[in-house]
């Protein structure tokens, strides 16, 4: 009779180990977020954003999967978020400091500084586009979240939050 409750308690003990250890180690599993992008056309294109915070030295995985049939490429860029609200158009992007294109891919990537930085995804083509895009963090836990959708215009965007787009003054 013993025997029951002594099972029992070290079942409860794995149970509990369980719950310690497994958030711990699901921190570093990849945040994977979808999009739906609608295609460009002569005066805008769609962009959609992840943001993510950093800390100089901190190594990231980042992957795209665009899974139209065949594959339409996308611009993406990784750039601080401050200068997201510097003027950019659907061919060159923001300034960044990382670029590549592609209907699918991945970047190795490692902040030279500490900040708040975002992943772009650019729709410059006449397709809708949708897919999925992760982060992953190498050497710690990141924590990433959708900043959302936005458009831009000739060298000026309409995104859900002001501070990242540019306006022109008025005349």
């Amino acid at each position: 009779m013993w025997r029951k409750p002594a099972l029992l308690s070290v079942f409860l003990i794995i149970v509990a180990l369980g719950v310690v250890i497994v958030p711990s180690a699901s921190g570093r599993s990849p945040s994977a977020f979808s999009f739906s992008l609608e295609g460009s056309s002569l005066t805008q294109c769609w962009f959609y954003l992840v943001g993510f915070n950093a800390t100089e030295g901190e190594k990231f995985v980042i992957a795209w999967n665009e899974t139209n049939f065949p594959p339409v490429s996308m611009n993406f860029y990784i750039a601080p978020q401050a200068w997201l609200g510097m003027p950019w158009n659907c061919l060159d992007g923001p300034m960044a400091l990382y670029f590549n294109d592609g209907g699918i891919g991945s970047a190795t990537w490692t902040a030279s500084a500490g900040g708040s930085y975002a992943i772009i995804l650019v729709n410059y083509s006449l397709s809708n586009v949708s897919g999925v895009v992760s982060v992953m963090a190498v050497n710690a836990t990141v924590f990433a979240s959708p900043i959302g959708y936005g458009v831009v215009l000739p060298f000026r965007c309409r995104s859900p939050d002001p501070i990242f787009c540019y306006e022109p003054p008025s005349p």
